[in-house]
């Protein structure tokens, strides 16, 4: 499913994401929501929650990237951002 965010009015969407642990390199885990910011533009927008896989932002593929790659593009991106998601995973 897509979701699309409009950013706070300073900026930021207020989620992280991480990996699981205990993947190795060759079979990484998808990335997954770790936390979303109260009153966030991710949490106003009653869809997200803590678990949601992250299959994409905007048109970057999060399958072979980091969560730091991945957070360093949330953090930069403009409104709107387009996430793909898979919901309850974890």
């Amino acid at each position: 499913m897509e979701v699309v965010l409009n950013s706070y009015a300073k900026g930021g969407f207020g989620l992280i994401l991480h990996r699981q642990h205990g993947f190795t390199e060759a079979s990484r885990s998808p990335l997954f929501i770790s936390y979303i910011e109260r009153g966030s533009p991710s949490e106003k927008s009653g869809v997200l929650q803590v678990g949601d896989r992250v299959l994409a932002i905007n048109d970057y593929c999060t399958a072979n990237g980091t969560a730091e790659e991945a957070n360093y593009i949330l953090r930069k991106a403009t409104s709107p951002l387009t996430l793909t998601v898979e919901f309850d995973v974890i």
